[in-house]
């Protein structure tokens, strides 16, 4: 069930307009969109009991009271689930998996005729979508095998969506050593930015435990390229590295790029996790510059737990 609120008169006088009703669920925020008063949605449904998944995009508009479904596409990613979404403007960018990665472009410039217009099959998946330009997405998962068992790594993915009709991976980048980033999952940990060409992500090693930000170079015109990664050399205590010991709830979190290089000074990353904050240079992220630990917070508070 989906319910909409008019709160034209203030946040604190919300009143009930219209509630309708799709099938499936929805993955995240991202699954949502209006657009011309329109509410795009897409879910998978599952079938329980026997039978595939299946996915959908279902346009509602509200009417007398109800949001009522007005166009709609189903059948995408028949026996997969949605991995990501994002909407742009007259078009939705959808990624299934089970085994491969299809990633669906549809047309909804006519709200009351969605059509999937292309599809692009590829290994591994993408859990996070981000818009680059208007013809190209930056996508950020898992690169997988083609039977979908086997994991290599964080993938950083560049998709060029110029033709809805014949959507491409135009670059592809699987940062080495990594297993997972935070940045699948929760979207505050993709930090692009476009001034920089470039992408900072976390990603931590499954066989270290150690978690580095992960710089890659990002321009549509040119291949994917890791600049470096940054570490925490300079926050965790020595003897912890020394005994390969890394807490996993001191792995980084956030990043922030600043810099003003029309004024000589170059863009510096900022990265975070529960222990500090360390300094690098955009340019050379392996060289760290400067590190502020968090004094007196224990990064572990929540139970966090340590690898050997």
């Amino acid at each position: 069930f989906v319910h909409q609120f008019d709160i034209t008169d203030g946040p604190l006088n919300p009143s009930y307009s219209a509630s309708g009703e799709v099938p499936g669920w929805v993955l995240n925020q991202f699954s949502l969109d209006e657009s011309d008063g329109r509410l795009r949605i897409a879910t998978t449904i599952t079938i329980w009991g026997g039978g595939e998944d299946v996915s959908g995009i279902y346009v509602l508009e509200p009417s007398d009271g109800e949001l009522a479904v007005v166009g709609q596409v189903e059948g995408l990613g028949v026996g997969e689930q949605i991995y990501s979404v994002r909407f742009v403007e007259d078009a939705a960018y959808v990624v299934t998996f089970r085994q491969i990665d299809p990633l669906y472009t549809v047309d909804l410039s006519d709200p009351t005729n969605p059509r999937a217009r292309g599809e692009l099959k590829i290994p591994g998946f993408s859990n996070y979508l981000h818009m680059v330009d208007d013809s190209h997405v930056l996508g950020i998962g898992q690169d997988i095998d083609v039977n979908g068992w086997e994991s290599y790594g964080v993938q950083i993915s560049l998709f060029d969506v110029s033709d809805l009709d014949n959507p491409t991976r135009s670059a592809k980048l699987t940062l080495e050593d990594t297993s997972w980033s935070e940045a699948q999952n929760q979207h505050h940990a993709f930090n692009y930015f476009a001034a920089a060409e470039a992408l900072v992500v976390p990603a931590t090693s499954m066989s270290s435990g150690e978690s580095r930000m992960h710089v890659v170079h990002v321009n549509p015109d040119e291949p994917l390229e890791e600049l470096g990664s940054i570490s925490q050399d300079l926050l965790l205590d020595s003897s912890m590295a020394e005994d390969w010991y890394y807490p996993y709830c001191t792995g980084f979190r956030r990043s922030v790029i600043m810099g003003e290089p029309e004024l000589d000074t170059p863009y510096y990353v900022y990265a975070q996790s529960n222990v500090g904050i360390v300094v690098a240079d955009i340019e050379e992220p392996d060289t760290l510059l400067a590190s502020v630990a968090f004094s007196g917070v224990d990064p572990c508070a929540d139970g966090g737990y340590s690898r050997w």
